[in-house]
């Protein structure tokens, strides 16, 4: 397998920050932060599939949680939004405490309670880099059910 995607990247793409100051397109409804819809508490199977590497699988237990990804430290732009067939895109620039910039789009369907894909594009530069590292990733999930006895809940996938 080519390089393993570090968990942070594959944390930020599968919650796939927000953000842009593009134009409001007819039929999307701008979504502020607080209002972001969560992904119910329990048991969740998480499928990843990032361009490139090998399809991963697991089962964890979640504490709710954003199904966009908060602000990832200084954000110039940050915008999510519901589209008019009920999806949620959300797009946003932000850099990080190492000086990393993030442009991220994303982009939710399905229910947050029990089943829901996701599909984004992580374009990262490093402090200082002209050309970025480049990560397009679709992942899926689905509620299975209540933690199991003593399970600690992860803050989200």
């Amino acid at each position: 397998m080519r390089g393993a995607v570090p968990l942070i990247l594959l944390s930020a793409l599968a919650a796939l920050a927000p953000a842009c100051s593009r134009p409001q397109t007819k039929g999307q409804t701008p979504i502020a932060e607080a209002d972001i819809p969560q992904a119910r508490a329990g048991l969740w199977r998480g499928d990843v599939q990032v361009e490139g590497e090998q399809p991963v699988s697991s089962t964890f237990c979640a504490a709710a949680h954003p199904v966009v990804q908060p602000r990832i430290g200084k954000c110039s732009r940050y915008e999510v939004v519901r589209t008019a067939a009920g999806a949620i895109e959300s797009d946003s620039t932000c850099v990080d405490t190492d000086g990393a910039t993030w442009v991220l789009h994303g982009v939710v369907v399905g229910d947050p309670n029990t089943a829901f894909t996701q599909d984004g594009t992580m374009k990262i530069y490093a402090r200082g880099a002209a050309s970025p590292r480049v990560i397009n990733g679709h992942m899926s999930f689905r509620y299975l059910g209540a933690c199991p006895p003593g399970a600690k809940p992860t803050p989200g996938p």
